[in-house]
């Protein structure tokens, strides 16, 4: 049986299981923190699905027009003669800092302090309003840091779930340790840090949305909330797909989906002649 580590203290010494929940989580209690909480993830409700993943006539690149693929590869030039090839000088420190952090060995005596300042900065990433994650975190630093050291876990190492319905899981409160504004855009920093070959620093499907539309000609579906862990990463990977292997990681690529939107916005306020 696997140990079940504390979340406030991060040991597993002396913690107790006290029962089984119906929903197959363990409700544990740790008696140096004199602290109790639901273990795992709660098992799915069987019934049926009121939508499935995927759905027909997903755009894919077959679906991108010569033209648009031409458009894509002189921006792509465009992007890179830039002196600093718009590379964000801070994000290689700090994504190895939180590479660092996430990874199993570390994470369990994560600093509250670092992970409350992962929900502030925006190195390589836009954020947008994080003030309700800020609001609950620091109500109760130590409590907030254990519930997301919990997130993390789960999402980068989980369960026997693919990954999309461990984001699902999270973004929706299926799991007794979501945490108030952990959500789709921190989840997908965490995903970019800890996956930099693979994730993008788009930090939505909103965003990943309009760049596929800007750059490519695509229109992606409209966005599930049921379905949004397997269209997070649909879209993430189509996207890494497109751009091509000119780019050095998933954050880099990134800054250049997000300098193609600037562009678009850029040209949308012109004045018309």
């Amino acid at each position: 049986m696997a140990l079940v580590m504390c979340p406030l203290n991060g040991s597993h010494e002396d913690v107790e299981v006290l029962e089984v929940l119906p929903d197959g989580r363990k409700r544990a209690w740790c008696p140096d923190c004199d602290y109790a909480w639901a273990q795992g993830a709660a098992r799915p409700t069987p019934g049926p699905r009121s939508s499935q993943w995927p759905p027909r006539d997903l755009p894919t690149a077959e679906n991108v027009t010569p033209e648009a693929k031409a458009a894509a590869r002189r921006l792509q030039a465009e992007f890179l003669r830039q002196e600093d090839a718009g590379i964000d000088p801070r994000v290689p420190g700090f994504w190895s800092k939180y590479k660092r952090i996430f990874s199993e060995e570390c994470l369990s005596t994560a600093d509250p302090a670092d992970l409350r300042a992962f929900g502030t900065d925006t190195s390589g990433s836009n954020l947008g309003d994080q003030r309700a994650f800020l609001r609950a975190f620091d109500k109760n630093p130590e409590y907030g840091a254990a519930q997301v050291r919990q997130v993390v876990n789960y999402l980068l190492r989980g369960t026997d779930k693919p990954l999309e319905d461990r984001l699902t899981d999270i973004i929706n409160d299926r799991v007794s340790f979501s945490f108030p504004g952990f959500k789709e855009v921190l989840l997908s920093k965490v995903l970019s840090v800890a996956y930099q070959e693979r994730f993008l620093t788009l930090l939505t499907y909103k965003h990943k949305s309009m760049a596929a539309r800007a750059l490519f000609g695509l229109d992606l579906p409209p966005q599930s909330q049921s379905l949004i862990g397997q269209q997070i990463v649909w879209s993430n990977d189509l996207l890494m797909g497109l751009v091509g292997d000119r780019f050095m990681h998933g954050p880099h690529a990134g800054e250049f989906l997000w300098w193609t939107l600037r562009q678009a916005a850029n040209k949308r306020q012109l004045p018309q002649q």
